[in-house]
């Protein structure tokens, strides 16, 4: 007699046996597959094989990657069934593809014009040369 537990490490919507009634046939619940139901794959968690295992989200329990994911600025991780960047440096949310403007570099220092980083404030003629000046420029040697 065949039995869910027994041939099919208890993991079968339906157990039935072939026509000679010498092998089981499993009908494998959830993402169990093998003739016994005993395999899981990667992509999901390996207690129902249900759930997508950590790191992975969607329909298809996708990997999280962080240079697909995160352009390679960042840190991924599954959230609510999404993958969410943390971003390094200055690059910026949702995927890190984006530089913003005050920045320059990697994104790790200011771009020119710009000093004081992170903040990167402008400089100013009115500000920092009390409007006395045709132009002006941020100091290269200083947080540039």
């Amino acid at each position: 007699l065949c039995t869910n537990d027994k041939h099919c490490k208890g993991h079968a919507l339906q157990v039935s046996s072939n026509e000679v009634r010498d092998t089981c046939l499993c009908t494998c619940a959830n993402n169990w597959e093998g003739t016994d139901c005993s395999a899981c794959g990667a992509q999901y968690e390996n207690v129902t094989c249900l759930l997508c295992a950590p790191h992975r989200v969607g329909s298809n329990c996708t990997l999280c990657d962080p240079v697909l994911d995160c352009s390679g600025h960042g840190d991924v991780a599954a959230v609510n069934d999404q993958c969410v960047c943390t971003c390094r440096g200055q690059w910026a949310p949702p995927d890190c593809s984006v530089c913003p403007p005050q920045y320059g570099g990697s994104c790790d220092v200011c771009a020119a014009g710009r000093y004081n980083y992170p903040t990167c404030t402008a400089c100013s003629i009115d500000t920092h040369c009390k409007g006395r000046a045709l132009s002006v420029a941020a100091n290269p040697t200083q947080d540039g």
